[in-house]
């Protein structure tokens, strides 16, 4: 059974494997040569018996090597020598049929054309008139089909009343352009129009030719109740009414809910702008504002200048002057504190005049204390009065004093010193032995300094030392690192 088989898979190779010798033969030149180089696209087999020899190249190892080169020789010389020749002697019969081969190309090419036509420039084909005209076939037809296949709001309001007028005119037309009636776009007369020539249709007699109109007509989603009801009546499928009104309310479901997001959309946009023009305005009026303040301040400080420059003024009553303008706007003395600490042209200010306002300043501290703090570490103010503010901010625990005076060449050298070594200044000599220009006489030190230190503080965070304890430990740490004699910029170490 294995042999017959394997004999009779031989004998029907070649039967099977040309099957381009039975090509039909419609009046094109050379089909059967056309049919080998095209088989990918008409065949699920071979069509050559070449084509068949290279299926027997799978098997293992002798497979390829033997019949590839003869499959792929048979081929090619069927496509190229066997196939042409056929054709060649078939030609006279492939003379005889052209005429009707080339007509059916041009039938072919005037409804690609007119499909082209109404699909990409529908008004210009309702233009041409050759769509609806019921002689015109080819056109006519596309349109047709063309209204079959279209979305139900592709058409304008325009087109559609257009063709919709020329069925209404030429009623035989009906039938091939009842897929309008379905246009969202159509009047409702005019769908009207076709639900009662639908209903005549069927009482005429024409029960196919009605049904066919209605199916057009329900495809509509803007069919109303009453019209359904009138189909109905007239005899129409009850089914069919019943899955035309269920997809229209489908469709208003699905409008509705497309409006309410779109309107969602509009108003969550509009909440955005809203919000948005609202930061603008609040961002113009603070910057209005801003400016506004700029302008004022610009004002003040050039009112306030001539009492500013008062202070450097050699006649002492242009000085008396401008200090009983003190309690007019508290600006004036923080530009008397900046003006004594940093002049743009390097003057000092004199020294009774600083004792003046040292004076007004003890009056009214908290109007005052940065004019204060500016005045008590001028060079100007004198060793004895430095000296004096000394021993008072000593007594009243004042750091921040003292680390201003402290800082004040008027102060004598030897409190300097003593403060260097005064175990009450632990705070003051730590921050001063932290500063970036301490004399340490190398990194290494001042690395260890800081570890240690740290390691202190971090012992008094868990709890292992109170206050006290770790200003002794500080105390201890400084003795031991620091130099014993004060350097010489110490007191600039010191941070105000």
């Amino acid at each position: 059974m294995l042999v017959k088989a394997l004999v009779g898979l031989i004998l029907s190779l070649p039967i099977s494997g040309c099957l381009y010798l039975a090509v039909e033969r419609n009046g094109e030149f050379f089909p059967s040569t056309r049919d080998i180089w095209n088989a990918r696209q008409k065949y699920v087999l071979p069509p050559t018996l070449g084509g068949w020899v290279c299926f027997f190249a799978q098997i293992p190892y002798v497979g390829p090597f033997v019949f590839y080169p003869v499959g792929y020789t048979v081929h090619y010389a069927e496509g190229c020598v066997i196939a042409p020749a056929y054709d060649i002697v078939c030609m006279p019969y492939d003379l005889c049929r052209r005429p009707a081969y080339l007509a059916e190309c041009r039938c072919r090419e005037e409804a690609w054309q007119a499909e082209k036509s109404v699909c990409h420039n529908l008004d210009a084909a309702l233009d041409d008139g050759r769509c609806l005209s019921p002689s015109n076939t080819v056109y006519h037809k596309a349109l047709s089909e063309m209204l079959g296949k279209a979305e139900h709001d592709a058409l304008t309001t325009g087109q559609v009343s257009r063709i919709v007028a020329a069925i209404q005119s030429d009623e035989s037309l009906l039938l091939d352009m009842r897929d309008v009636s379905r246009q969202a776009m159509m009047k409702d007369d005019d769908r009207e129009w076709f639900i009662q020539k639908a209903i005549e249709l069927r009482h005429d007699g024409r029960c196919e030719d009605g049904d066919a109109v209605a199916v057009a007509v329900c495809r509509s989603r803007k069919v109303s109740d009453a019209q359904y009801d009138e189909l109905v009546g007239a005899g129409f499928s009850v089914g069919m009414v019943a899955s035309s009104k269920h997809a229209r309310e489908s469709y208003n479901k699905r409008l509705a809910e497309e409006a309410a997001k779109e309107a969602a959309r509009r108003k969550a946009v509009e909440e955005q702008q809203a919000r948005i023009r609202a930061m603008e305005e609040e961002s113009k009026r603070r910057e209005a504002e801003r400016i506004r303040r700029e302008e004022e301040m610009k004002k003040r400080l050039e009112t306030l200048k001539p009492l500013v420059e008062a202070l450097f003024s050699d006649d002492a009553t242009v000085f008396r002057s401008a200090l009983q303008h003190a309690d007019d706007d508290p600006w004036l003395r923080i530009m008397w504190a900046d003006a004594i600490k940093h002049d743009t042209n390097c003057r000092k200010v004199r020294h009774e005049y600083l004792v003046v306002l040292l004076n007004l300043s003890e009056k009214e501290p908290e109007k005052s204390k940065r004019l204060m703090n500016v005045i008590l570490g001028q060079k100007e103010l004198g060793e004895e009065l430095t000296l004096k503010y000394y021993e008072k901010s000593v007594a009243d625990h004042d750091e921040e004093k003292i680390r201003i005076l402290l800082r004040n060449p008027a102060l004598p050298v030897n409190i300097v010193q003593q403060a260097y070594n005064n175990p009450d200044y632990v705070s003051i000599r730590y921050a001063a032995a932290m500063a970036r220009n301490f004399p340490w006489s190398n990194s290494e030190d001042r690395k260890e300094f800081v570890a240690k230190s740290r390691a202190l503080f971090n012992e008094k965070s868990r709890g292992g030392k109170d206050d006290k304890a770790l200003n002794e430990a500080l105390d201890s740490l400084m003795k031991e690192m620091l130099p014993a004699d004060m350097p010489e910029n110490w007191r600039w170490c010191i941070p105000r």
